[in-house]
């Protein structure tokens, strides 16, 4: 019964849903859609619940004084100082370590509010925890959406160039990824 051991459980049971970045020195946490830095504490949260699981837990403990150990264990991890603890411990733990490196790494993921458009395929998918992002559009993906009002201008504006009219297209959709291959500058 230590501050590790509650750590070690806080990441095992809501680890997929809280990281931390030592770069930042900042907690981000999953909102179903993307990971956003913990202004909440939600980390004290999951720290809180996981005490109070292992406490429950504890009871089943067979043997009468290991069992009064754990419970007076369980009880002093209310205290701040052992809370400020068990979270401190579980920075240092997988899957809750993150870099800002690992943030938006996938330049082809676009997030969208009904899910995550891989730029690629043009297939969307649920959102997931494992690609890390921290951004989302604030629009849904409708493949099957018209826009006569965007062609309409594209066409107008370029005089009816379909060459211009194609070039501006592909610059404006190379603009939607993190990509930087090109090494080109619209202007």
């Amino acid at each position: 019964f230590t501050d590790l051991g509650n750590a070690k459980a806080m990441v095992q049971i809501y680890g997929n849903r809280f990281k931390f970045c030592p770069v930042t020195k900042k907690w981000f946490v999953w909102n179903r859609t993307k990971w956003i830095e913990d202004k909440l504490n939600q980390v004290l949260v999951f720290a809180n619940k996981t005490v109070e699981a292992r406490e429950k837990n504890s009871q089943g403990i067979q043997e009468e004084d290991l069992r009064k150990t754990a419970f007076r264990f369980f009880r002093s991890c209310q205290s701040v100082a052992r809370r400020n603890a068990l979270i401190e411990q579980a920075k240092a733990w997988q899957p809750a370590l993150v870099t800002t490196d690992d943030l938006d790494q996938n330049t082809w993921l676009l997030n969208c509010r009904n899910g995550t458009l891989d730029l690629r395929t043009g297939m969307i998918r649920p959102h997931d925890p494992a690609d890390l992002i921290t951004k989302c559009v604030d629009a849904d993906y409708d493949p099957g959406a018209a826009c006569p009002r965007w062609i309409s201008y594209l066409e107008q504006s370029m005089g009816g160039d379909a060459a211009l009219v194609d070039f501006i297209r592909r610059a404006i959709g190379y603009t939607l990824t993190g990509e930087t291959d090109e090494h080109a500058l619209f202007v």
